[in-house]
């Protein structure tokens, strides 16, 4: 089918099993591929919207890069645009999603997880958001590996357009994906489609930071769905933002607490060890170090925990951090992931 037909047929924005009865008239001969007013299969509002599709969008985006991938899974779309190349795709694949509004813990164990897995070759999947998808996207471009950004509007468009420099690494290191036809903008609707559209394209799928609500708790309904493992992360259990995440757990989700559970789960091979060891290069800094962890603790909790003095604590924290052993949030200090 030629992107034409694909430009119109995703334009419609109808439901996944409209899209398929098309395509799958559409290949068969049943009516034109290049007449939508003639797709019985559509609402006659749905058949308007691609007659009136707009190909100078898809014109662009095509040479940007763009390329159609057909998917032979009908829980989602036929066919989704890809930009710019979607062999990561075929490469086992862990989704990693949570909230928005997430806490220095959530953002360190998304970076932990996702560099993991791009380092072992898994692409990490994500939704290009802010807060965990946006970091877990980084973590794995940082770490040398693949990503896909699996967007709510055409591949053309940046959104939201304060990750334009994360899409422009995403496609030297990955895709980015979408459902939608190019040009497209985002509607609030398509953010649960961009939803099941990571859980369709996940081998496995981790939540590392999930309030009740969270749009992830959707996604990972949708995985349950088409049978992907469902991997979380606990979380301090007076912190809001997990009550979702333990939900999960209760409901038969697997708790996992570093990356390595999550490879011996699924079978995957993983060649080197994704845990990291730190040292302090002296008594007081292994001893500061001793008292960190992923939760951000203040330098006066260090220092009444170590027993050290506030000067002494403040000088190890201030190396640790130049040396890149330990980052510095408002909330406090945590180890690096």
């Amino acid at each position: 089918m030629s992107p034409e037909f694909w430009q119109r047929l995703l334009a419609t924005d109808a439901p996944n099993d409209r899209l398929w009865r098309t395509y799958d008239s559409a290949r068969a001969g049943l009516f034109p591929e290049d007449s939508p007013l003639l797709w019985e299969t559509l609402t006659e509002r749905e058949r308007q919207v691609a007659a009136s599709a707009d190909l100078r969008s898809l014109d662009g985006a095509l040479k940007d890069g763009a390329v159609l991938h057909e998917l032979d899974d009908r829980n989602g779309p036929p066919a989704v645009f890809v930009n710019p190349d979607p062999s990561c795709l075929n490469r086992q694949s862990l989704g990693v999603v949570g909230t928005r509004g997430a806490s220095s813990y959530g953002l360190n164990v998304a970076i932990t997880f996702a560099k993991a897995a791009a380092s072992q070759g898994v692409t990490v999947v994500s939704g290009g958001a802010l807060g965990i998808d946006a970091t877990a996207h980084r973590a794995a471009i940082e770490a040398g590996g693949q990503t896909a950004v699996v967007l709510p509007c055409g591949v053309d468009v940046d959104y939201p357009s304060r990750h334009r420099d994360l899409f422009l690494a995403a496609r030297h290191q990955g895709c980015l994906v979408s459902r939608c036809a190019c040009g497209a903008k985002t509607q609030d609707h398509v953010l649960m489609q961009r939803n099941r559209l990571v859980a369709q394209l996940s081998d496995a799928l981790l939540i590392v930071e999930a309030p009740d609500g969270s749009g992830s708790l959707s996604t990972a309904a949708m995985a349950v769905e088409r049978g992907v493992p469902i991997f979380v992360v606990p979380g301090p259990v007076s912190e809001r933002g997990f009550k979702g995440s333990h939900r999960l757990i209760r409901e038969g989700a697997t708790l996992v607490d570093e990356p390595e559970q999550i490879f011996e789960a699924m079978g995957w091979q993983h060649t080197v060890s994704c845990r990291q060891t730190r040292a302090g290069s002296n008594d007081t800094e292994s001893t500061v170090l001793s008292a960190l962890g992923g939760m951000p603790k203040s330098a006066e909790a260090i220092g009444t925990e170590t027993q050290l003095g506030a000067g002494a604590v403040l000088s190890a924290l201030t190396m640790l951090e130049i040396e890149g052993i330990v980052v510095k949030s408002p909330e406090g200090y945590a180890l690096r992931p």
